[in-house]
């Protein structure tokens, strides 16, 4: 059986979890998530008993930068491709 090269519905259909809007949402709560982790790197920079511990909002901080380049990236993506 070939494939129908004119097919009656063209436009792909997005679910709402990968929408422009979801992903705008998302983007935004990543940069208060990595403001949140700079701040947890000060505190733990600034408290004698802390600095062993700052390699959680480090973690932190890069996850967030990681999926906010990937959300920036995503659209980006889709506002040049249409």
């Amino acid at each position: 059986m070939q494939h129908d090269h004119d097919p009656v519905f063209r436009k792909i259909i997005v679910p709402w979890y990968d929408s422009d809007i979801v992903c705008a949402v998302s983007a935004i709560a990543m940069v208060v998530v990595f403001l949140f982790a700079l701040r947890g790197i000060n505190l733990a920079l600034q408290i004698a008993d802390a600095p062993a511990f700052i390699w959680m909002p480090l973690i932190l901080a890069g996850m967030s930068l990681c999926a906010f380049f990937s959300l920036i990236a995503r659209l980006l993506h889709r506002r040049l491709m249409t």
